[in-house]
Order: C-alpha cells, then sequence, then structure tokens
C-alpha cells in the first residue's frame, strides 16, 4: 500500500507534525510506503519528494502584488493542486491522508478527487469547521460559526492577522464547504470523541466521522522511576488557547522551593509576552526552552515530577499527555475538550477547572505534596497507556479505514 500524506510542514513543529512522523515510522515496519506532499517551509527535513512539493505562499511578501497572489492562493491554491498532480504523475498512491489543508487550500482535495484517489482526513485541529482551527477567539471557546456562519470570524477579527486574514480564513472556510469538495473525503478521523461530536454539530456527515484516538509511544519509551525531586513540565505551542498566562499564574500562587524549575518547552508567537509574565511574577524559576526535539521531550518528561496541560480551548486530545503517560508521569490538565477522555480524575491525574488559575494551583500543590500518590498515578497512566492507546493497534485500525476507504472508491 502506498499513502501520500498532506500536510502543510514536514518537520516536526507539534504534536500533529510528532504524530505524522511516528506514524510513518510504523507504516515502514509494515511495509506500507509513505508518500510526502508539503509546501516549500523552511526548515522542513529532507525528503525524496521535496522536488515536488508545492511553493510556499508569501503571505508576508513586501510586494503588494505577492501577498495579492498569496491572498487568492488561501482560498484556492492552483500552485498547490499542480504540485501535486505532477506528484501523482511521477509516483501513484493508493489512499491519500489529509492532516492539513491549511495553505494547500480546497484545490488539492478535488484534485485528489480528480484522480479518483480515496481520502481520508485526521481532524488534528478545526480547520474543517472553524475559519482559524481552534474555536477559538477573543480568549475563549467560540462556536459563532456554526451553521456555515462562517462571517462571524470577520466580524470579531478571530484570525491574529486582524480583518484582513479574517476575511481570508472566513472565506477558505466557506469555499471548503460551498464547493463539494468535503464530500470527496471518505472519512474524517476524529482523535477525541469530542471532536467528533463538534465535527457533526458543525456539519460533517456523521456516518463519515470516526473516532480513533492518539497512540502512546509505549513501544519505544520506557517508564522512569519518578524523581524526589524535578521541574514542572509544560510541552506545547506557544499559542494564547495553550493556556501557559494561566499556568504561570497558577504557579505565582504557590509557594515553590527556589530550586524548583519550571520549563516551558515550546515556541510560538505568545513566548515573548510569556517571558515578561514570569518577569513581572518573579517566577526566576521558570526556563523556556524553546521547541524541543522528541530525544529531548523524553529526557524532559523522564526527569519531571510532573506535566501541566493547562489548555484553555477545546483541546482536540493532547499528544503530550500520552508522552507522559509512556513515561509514567502524573498529568494536571484542564477538563476541556477531548482531555478527559484521556485524563482519568485521581487515578492517571488530576483535572482542574480551564482558564482558572486558583484551582490549577490548587492541583499542582497537591500533586507536589503528595509524592507517593503523585508516583502511584504515573504507573497507573502507564498502565492506561499499554492498555488503552498501544501504536500497534492505532496503526491496524487506521489501515482498516484506508482499506474501506479504497474499497468504497472502486465501487
Amino acid at each position: 500500500m502506498k499513502v501520500l500524506h498532506l500536510n502543510r510542514f514536514n518537520t516536526v513543529i507539534g504534536g500533529k507534525e510528532r504524530y505524522i512522523s511516528e506514524t510513518k515510522a510504523l507504516f515502514r515496519e509494515r511495509g506500507i510506503h509513505n508518500i510526502d506532499f508539503c509546501l516549500t517551509e523552511p526548515g522542513n527535513d529532507p525528503s525524496p519528494y521535496q522536488p515536488f512539493f508545492a511553493p510556499r505562499l508569501n503571505i508576508d511578501a513586501p510586494n503588494p502584488m505577492q501577498r495579492l497572489q498569496a491572498a487568492v492562493y488561501r482560498v484556492h491554491n492552483f500552485q498547490s493542486a499542480r504540485a501535486l498532480l505532477r506528484l501523482l504523475d511521477y509516483e501513484a498512491c493508493d489512499i491519500a491522508h489529509v492532516h492539513s489543508h491549511h495553505h494547500f487550500s480546497t484545490s488539492t482535495i478535488m484534485a485528489l478527487a480528480a484522480r479518483k484517489i480515496p481520502t481520508v482526513w485526521t481532524l488534528h485541529d478545526y480547520h474543517a469547521i472553524c475559519p482559524v482551527g481552534t474555536l477559538f477567539t477573543g480568549g475563549s471557546v467560540c462556536n459563532r460559526c456554526r451553521g456555515r456562519r462562517f462571517a462571524q470570524a470577520v466580524v470579531h477579527r478571530c484570525a491574529q492577522t486582524g480583518l484582513a486574514g479574517s476575511l481570508l480564513s472566513a472565506a477558505d472556510s466557506a469555499w471548503l464547504h460551498w464547493s463539494g469538495a468535503l464530500r470527496n473525503v471518505s472519512c474524517f478521523i476524529a482523535p477525541s470523541d469530542f471532536a467528533a461530536r463538534k465535527a457533526i454539530e458543525f456539519g460533517l456527515p456523521c456516518d463519515k466521522v470516526e473516532t480513533l484516538r492518539y497512540f502512546a509511544p509505549v513501544d519505544k519509551w520506557q517508564p522512569a522511576k519518578m524523581p524526589s525531586a524535578g521541574p514542572i513540565a509544560f510541552v506545547g505551542r506557544l499559542h494564547r488557547q495553550k493556556g501557559v498566562h494561566v499556568l504561570l499564574t497558577a504557579l505565582s500562587k504557590l509557594r515553590l522551593a527556589e530550586n524548583q524549575q519550571i520549563i516551558i518547552a515550546g515556541d510560538g508567537p505568545e513566548k515573548e509576552r510569556l517571558k515578561q509574565q514570569a518577569r513581572a511574577l518573579a517566577l526566576d524559576q521558570v526556563e523556556f526552552t524553546g521547541a524541543l526535539d522528541e530525544p529531548a521531550v523524553r529526557e524532559l518528561l523522564a526527569v519531571s515530577r510532573l506535566v501541566v496541560v493547562p489548555s484553555v480551548w477545546y483541546e482536540v486530545l493532547g499528544i503530550v499527555i500520552l508522552e507522559a503517560y509512556a513515561i509514567g508521569r502524573p498529568v494536571v490538565a484542564s477538563d476541556i475538550g477531548g482531555i478527559p477522555e484521556v485524563v482519568a480524575h485521581g487515578e492517571t491525574g488530576l483535572l482542574c477547572n480551564p482558564g482558572q488559575a486558583d484551582d490549577l494551583a490548587d492541583k499542582i500543590d497537591w500533586t507536589l505534596s503528595h509524592p507517593t500518590q503523585a508516583a502511584e498515578m504515573g504507573g497507573a497512566a502507564r498502565q492506561r497507556a499499554e492498555a488503552h492507546f498501544g501504536p500497534q493497534k492505532h496503526v491496524q485500525r487506521l489501515i482498516e479505514i484506508y482499506e474501506a476507504a479504497i474499497k468504497n472508491q472502486g465501487c
């Protein structure tokens, strides 16, 4: 079987790309051939298919005509479709797996349909139903675009780039739905029941949405003994919806030991603002490491006492939770989105009210002050990962979804 993976980036910048990388590795073990189709973004990892990648969109070009062209291509990227067809002429595939259509645009899905290639789409975010892909704006969760009311993204300036970006995002979503391109997707794979319900609530066909949760790297990562002292860790992109600002406020309310490390591992547009907040709160123990690769993430989790996931958006699932489980670490996380489907409160970690720094502080304080119980929760987390989030079960189900899509395409 040959699987075409479509994603904007061909390097690990977050949980989605880590999932793609790990899935492709598991496919190779089973003799499944992976074909990459991405944009020519800076920092991409080498790929034999790189000559066929579509040009990146010059959304930040100094030339206004180039920016205008990029704006048009945000909605319907002719370059992307042509590049994809050239790739398919070079090497055919049996199935296309869309991980993101962002900047590829609807044209890419329509090009797959023109070649009669069965397509599945993993809903790593909410771009299939939300113009900005987060169901989050103005500092809180948002459901205003339900019923294809995508103009709400313009009214509320949902895109970080303001009015122009919001207009483009709304047009992109409108064309994705009104063009009929989504009818060509055989299955929408939701990483949580919550994400599946949201997708259906916003108009995706219920008979095409299936839950398949992410997997934990229990085949590669071994549990590590809980340290008597170690950092409090956050791993993720530094966007407002990830709630790191709430975490910093919560930590400022605790009487932490002077040698208590706090590691914020990740990068993103909020980084400088968060650094300023940490200084203002006199949290001298906070270290911002930037984005870490997989070995560095594993090393960080292995020396940490707990992992905090303080999200204030509808987190699809939270891959870092499963990574913490693989190491045997308890997780303190927000009770929102797909997170409570993974974190068993009081058993593998603790859930707190999203956005409430006092509650988050209480949960962190309890975990730090009850090391025996925290270690027991870490052990239970590893057991839960092995029992319910094994990679081989995940990959086998994914292959079955592919086979059903291929069979239905042939009917």
